[in-house]
């Protein structure tokens, strides 16, 4: 009963959360965040302020990149040297790029992904607790096979390939990709 699994690539694996700030207020983003999948893993942060007809989170405007090590693994905020304004109805997207080095010294990308057992496999397994994620469509996106996909489309089918053959129904969740702010008021 794995509550989240992690990927290790030769190849470019970017994530990446689409957040659209409806508070009615403006505000200011104070700090990024993400979870990283193993001990001594760099991550590279991108904030882009998306156009209004955006299909993927780098169809926009980049306006802060940052790059942080973290000596172990898991859930991790970086504060931004300093805050970025931005208005009521802005849609952003926070990609988080994590890199880490094999045993053998090769640069590899990783990922983290939230999963749980689903009820019925819960059930089925004597397992107490189990998960139901909702991943809407335009929330989460991978960059994977050189290409975005939202990851609403792909979750299941990439998880499948990625996750033990005895684990047969997990709940995959969105990104652990975030964004923190303050009301700029």
């Amino acid at each position: 009963s794995d509550y989240k699994y992690d990927v290790s690539r030769t190849e470019e694996i970017r994530t990446a959360n689409i957040f659209t700030f409806e508070d009615g207020l403006d505000a200011e983003i104070q700090s990024v965040s993400t979870k990283t999948a193993n001990e001594n893993a760099h991550v590279k942060f991108q904030i882009y302020l998306l156009d209004e007809d955006s299909t993927d989170p780098t169809d926009g405007t980049l306006v802060k990149e940052l790059s942080e090590d973290f000596e172990y693994k898991g859930y991790h905020r970086v504060d931004l040297d300093e805050p970025i304004y931005i208005t009521y109805g802005q849609r952003l997207a926070v990609v988080a790029t994590e890199t880490n080095t094999d045993k053998e010294g090769n640069n590899v990308y990783e990922m983290s992904v939230n999963a749980m057992n689903d009820y019925d496999s819960a059930i089925k397994e004597g397992i107490k607790f189990y998960g139901k994620s909702v991943v809407n469509p335009g929330e989460s996106f991978i960059y994977t096979d050189g290409r975005w996909q939202d990851w609403s489309d792909i979750k299941y089918d990439f998880t499948k390939e990625e996750l033990p053959d005895d684990v047969d129904d997990m709940e995959v969740d969105n990104f652990s990709v975030k964004v923190f702010l303050v009301s700029a008021t």
